[in-house]
């Protein structure tokens, strides 16, 4: 409630008007039974946290520990982003940096609750996929008011969703097999649609996966701050924003993007991280560059 309390200053409940401590502990002991109740009803949970550096980011960690003991099956950490005029704004806060962000979700990862890490920006009433905007497939007008359940129906999706389930599970075993198997770590940048095709200076985000060179695993999303901001900004004094790049894809043995230039590519070199100009699907891009990157490491070319 102390730090609740720095981020709800008031709270309603049944025309009252609670503030500071006692809202605070009003809205979270709320918030906390709903997430009990709703994990004994065998619902999946997933709880959303802001990380607003100076305020919560040190309280995190015990919040996560705390919604994974509810029965919450999946915790969601994002940046804080300020908004003009907003009470953070004038009071000059800052919002997390992308290293920040992930040193986070990797200490909440060690604390044994799932993170998710490929989180984007969205409206409350999204719908699709990432990179994939469905809201106008499912207009509000075209919604039936009091649906009819069809039981039949019901079941049959039931059936296909066990299938599915035990395929999943079957996977997860073969995979295990193939633990002792070396993995290399591959960061994609993408402006979505599945597909290698993001510049390495435009890219504000990464995406980082596992591979063994038969199965492709996507570990999550690594915010950056972009290293050009268009042709003109390339050339500037851009060496803290590439450091820091370097610094967040510093496990990563390949990079694949659709175009780098010779500063970034040479100091990615350096650290042992090998850029490649690639372009298409990311699965196929990766199996491909996992398979020939002793020859791409010995020859230390890429072309695209």
């Amino acid at each position: 409630a102390d730090v609740g309390q720095a981020i709800y200053p008031w709270v309603f409940d049944e025309g009252v008007r609670y503030e500071g401590k006692a809202a605070a502990e009003l809205l979270i002991s709320r918030q906390l039974t709903g997430l009990e109740l709703l994990a004994k009803l065998g619902i999946l949970v997933k709880v959303n946290s802001i990380m607003i550096p100076g305020v919560n980011d040190h309280h995190l960690p015990a919040v996560s520990k705390r919604v994974k003991e509810l029965g919450a099956t999946l915790h969601n950490v994002t940046p804080l982003i300020i908004a003009p005029g907003s009470q953070y704004e004038q009071d000059g806060r800052k919002a997390p940096r992308p290293k920040e962000l992930h040193n986070l979700q990797e200490l909440l990862g060690r604390g044994g609750m799932k993170v998710m890490r490929h989180c984007r920006q969205c409206r409350a009433d999204a719908i699709g996929l990432l990179g994939q905007d469905r809201n106008q497939d499912f207009p509000l007008e075209a919604m039936e008011a009091d649906p009819a359940i069809n039981a039949e129906a019901r079941a049959l999706f039931q059936g296909e969703l066990d299938v599915k389930i035990r395929e999943r599970v079957q996977a997860k075993r073969a995979r295990l097999l193939q633990e002792n198997a070396p993995k290399i770590r591959v960061a994609v940048a993408t402006r979505g649609g599945d597909k290698v095709n993001q510049h390495f200076g435009h890219a504000t985000e990464f995406l980082v996966y596992d591979t063994d060179g038969a199965v492709v695993q996507l570990l999550g999303v690594r915010k950056i701050q972009a290293y050009c901001h268009g042709k003109a900004d390339c050339n500037g004094d851009k060496a803290a924003t590439l450091q820091e790049i370097i610094s967040i894809l510093s496990d990563c043995r390949i990079l694949l993007c659709s175009g780098i230039g010779e500063g970034p590519r040479t100091s990615l070199n350096k650290i042992g991280v090998l850029p490649l100009v690639r372009k298409g699907g990311i699965q196929e891009a990766i199996l491909e560059s996992v398979k020939y990157s002793s020859y791409f490491e010995n020859i230390n070319i890429s072309k695209g």
